[in-house]
């Protein structure tokens, strides 16, 4: 039988991933930033950023879902007066939230599956730069991508009440569009003879997390309003044009986006479901129930790649259901392969399988290898020949075939390849992200460390950003209230976020807020008002060259890949003394406004 670790085990190890990833991870979307960083860093702090999002007028986003994580962030900070501490702390919560649902689903795969595929699953889920980037990034896509993982876990376990609560805390606290990877649990549930204990336990889990969200809303808007309800809305029927004024991309990005986040694992997974049918077809044997757990991720990916605008955050809810189809995949390649190789080079009678008792101590019942997964007995791989089952009285059979033996070992190792290549090509991925992207970090995280220390008691510095607004990772990296974020006009022309006010902030309509993304010119400071300015330069650009001015020095700087102007594999993938050579860094830079 194959080893797998068993759940302590599995989920030290998870949790070592996911604390690298809060330690190490990007922010990769300026929705992260804006939409929950910001707002939450006003719940506690009482100052930050507002997207028109928040606004009372459109009401999109929940306060239900910041103040979940306002918790720990209170918390946090009672421990620690450094708003950046804070910050990695409540990072290393996310993570602990996704590994405590990765080993709910490992925990169902390992039972339901075996531990055959439990490993793979295992494996996918450590290594995986999809997880890396989901499983610690602030964003309801996320939190919806830990409850599913639960829900799908509870539910290979047939926990039918904890699969149903925790798709309901996935649609109503999280995303509400990833209810649709939740529909085969639902209809699973249904068709089970159990209908009316699933539909009160739904009703129940619906009206006990609904009621607590609609009263913070409530305590927060000064009006009764479902966020979860506004943003299907504004999706649906597109208030003033709706997301895709926010871009528009063609059905195979999130082809793209997978296989440079999963690479061999989503190859894998995308061909699950036809390999489960050929190998189910050719051992007649029934294949439905595999199919049915496969499912989820193929509906939601098919739903999500017929979207016109699409984002990398939107296929967070699938990336461990992903892992697990993987993992399906790559045994059930084994099975398959095994199958043919006795059917075609070893045609020595099979030996008889084992009898085990049954699991409630009934008759003693037949069943097939120990090594197969318990999930796949529908489909089991065929008794190892040459020599019979313990306990089964079945004489020895003749020789296995050389040729039979040498293929087989063939088969294995193209297993262990794919899985080899899978873990390189993850280090490799996680490494570039790290290594190329992550100076924005840096650059503000010394920007409060070295360059604003020591500076007079009582003294307003302003930080100002242009064109890279959109990688400003928020007042979390600020040191107090005296530093503030400002805008300078740039080739950007839409709608960027305003302070909160002072007064009634969150149920107080702001001015100049509009949801068609239409540029507003109140957001915008003079250069001359500046202390510092964060900037990216790079050839072609229409805005001001600070590094030629002599008005401004460089104050801090750190290496950051122009992806521009570099080979769109060599940004993806990082190979050491190779990939430094093949494309561009220019740098990131903190420019100081000169004394006259």
């Amino acid at each position: 039988m194959m080893w797998s670790p068993n759940l302590k085990t599995a989920f030290y190890a998870l949790l070592i991933a996911r604390i690298l990833s809060a330690l190490n991870n990007i922010i990769g979307d300026c929705d992260e930033t804006f939409n929950y960083w910001e707002p939450l860093h006003f719940l506690r702090y009482g100052y930050g950023l507002q997207t028109w999002e928040y606004s009372p007028e459109y009401s999109i986003r929940s306060y239900a879902y910041l103040a979940f994580h306002w918790i720990f962030a209170k918390f946090f900070s009672v421990f620690s007066p450094e708003k950046i501490t804070v910050f990695y702390y409540v990072r290393f919560s996310l993570g602990i939230l996704s590994a405590l649902s990765e080993i709910v689903l490992y925990h169902g795969v390992r039972v339901t599956f075996g531990p055959r595929v439990a490993i793979w699953t295992f494996v996918f889920l450590f290594f995986s730069p999809g997880m890396f980037i989901a499983s610690t990034a602030l964003l309801p896509s996320s939190f919806s991508m830990y409850a599913l993982a639960a829900a799908f876990g509870a539910w290979l376990l047939y926990k039918q009440a904890a699969a149903i609560v925790s798709s309901v805390v996935a649609v109503v606290l999280g995303w509400p569009f990833s209810g649709l990877v939740a529909v085969p649990i639902g209809l699973d549930f249904a068709t089970s003879g159990k209908l009316v204990r699933a539909a009160v336990t739904a009703v129940l889990a619906l009206v006990a997390v609904t009621v607590p969200c609609l009263l913070i809303d409530y305590y927060f808007y000064h009006k009764w309003t479902l966020p979860a309800l506004n943003i299907v809305l504004y999706n649906v029927f597109g208030g003033s044009g709706g997301p895709n004024l926010y871009g528009e991309e063609p059905w195979t990005f999130y082809v793209w986006n997978a296989l440079l986040n999963f690479n061999v694992a989503f190859v894998l997974a995308a061909v699950s479901a036809p390999i489960v049918v050929v190998q189910g077809i050719w051992c007649r044997q029934p294949f439905g129930r595999t199919l049915l757990y496969l499912s989820p991720a193929y509906l939601w990916f098919i739903f999500m790649s017929l979207q016109p605008h699409k984002e990398e955050r939107f296929l967070f809810p699938i990336h461990p259901l992903l892992c697990f189809c993987a993992a399906v995949s790559l045994e059930t390649f084994d099975d398959l392969a095994n199958w043919l190789l006795h059917d075609h080079f070893d045609h020595s009678p099979a030996s008889t399988p084992a009898a085990v008792p049954a699991k409630d101590g009934g008759p003693v019942a037949s069943a097939p290898a120990p090594d197969v997964p318990l999930g796949l007995r529908h489909r089991p791989r065929r008794a190892a020949t040459g020599q019979a089952a313990a306990g089964a009285g079945a004489q020895p059979t003749r020789k296995i075939s050389p040729i039979f033996r040498a293929l087989q070992w063939i088969v294995n190792a193209a297993a262990w390849l794919a899985v080899v290549v899978f873990i390189v090509m993850s280090v490799s991925r996680i490494a570039s992200v790290v290594i190329n992207f992550r100076a924005p970090l840096r650059v503000y995280d010394q920007l409060s460390e070295r360059v604003l220390t020591p500076r007079p008691a009582n003294t307003s510095v302003s930080v100002c950003v242009g064109k890279e607004w959109y990688r400003f990772p928020g007042n979390f990296f600020f040191p107090d209230r005296q530093v503030s974020v400002q805008f300078v006009r740039s080739s950007f022309n839409g709608q960027l976020p305003q302070p909160f006010g002072d007064v009634n902030a969150t149920w107080r309509i702001p001015p100049n807020m509009n949801d068609a993304n239409r540029e507003e010119m109140s957001r915008y400071v003079e250069l001359s008002s500046c202390d510092y300015f964060v900037d990216f330069e790079f050839p072609g650009q229409t805005e001001a060259r600070l590094s030629e001015d002599p008005q401004w020095s460089v104050a801090f700087k750190e290496p950051f890949l122009d992806a521009s102007s570099s080979p769109s594999l060599y940004r993806a993938f990082y190979v050491p003394f190779v990939t430094p050579k093949r494309v561009v860094y220019r740098d990131y830079t903190i420019f100081k406004r000169q004394k006259p």
